[in-house]
């Protein structure tokens, strides 16, 4: 009987689970190309000039975090904090969306992430620029904090669109040669927000 009970229980469980996945959003009722990267259904972003999608992760709408993240040039490897071999590129980008509770949540969350980024970088005064219709506060990253990351210097912009959280990062390694600041802005200029999804 327990053993009956057990089970039922992990079915329960599995179901609720498979109802918290992501489905694919309905790309033509949202203007959206079938080869843009969509984060739910909250944005989509074309693929940057000369980077190349190296993974997405679109099914926590449980913790409503999603991700995507691009790169570009040879890869690394590098060992972490942890101690664990770690792969990374010339040049990367990190899409970031985080779903909150209320839109001061979401404000709340920007405020986290760019505390996280002054953790590990030396970082520049901010900024603020408009692209794609939208604003965004940009952090220069200027040099890591010893034995933190394996990047030297980059970008980040930070935006709320409602409840949702949006970062974008750019990370470049040493002596890899690019106008990061174009690179980004280039890329925050061909992100698609639904403009219904608040």
């Amino acid at each position: 009987m327990k053993k009956t009970a057990i089970t039922v229980l992990a079915v329960i469980l599995a179901l609720a689970l498979a109802g918290c996945t992501v489905a694919e959003p309905d790309y033509a009722s949202l203007g959206w190309e079938e080869d843009w990267t969509a984060l739910g259904d909250i944005l989509a972003a074309e693929e940057p000039e000369g980077f190349t999608l190296e993974e997405r992760v679109n099914n926590l709408s449980v913790y409503g975090f999603r991700y995507a993240i691009w790169s570009a040039g040879e890869e690394y490897t590098y060992v972490n904090a942890a101690g664990k071999e770690a792969k990374y590129y010339d040049a990367e980008i990190y899409l970031l969306v985080q779903e909150c509770d209320t839109e001061t949540a979401a404000f709340n969350m920007l405020l986290e992430w760019e505390a996280r980024e002054r953790l590990s970088y030396e970082c520049g005064e901010n900024t603020t620029i408009s692209r794609g219709g939208r604003d965004y506060t940009v952090v220069p990253i200027l040099a890591p904090l010893e034995g933190t990351v394996p990047y030297e210097r980059g970008l980040v912009a930070l935006t709320a669109k409602g409840k949702n959280a949006v970062s974008a990062e750019l990370l470049c390694r040493e002596g890899y040669v690019c106008d990061a600041e174009k690179i980004l802005e280039d890329f925050l200029a061909t992100l698609h927000y639904n403009e219904n999804k608040q």
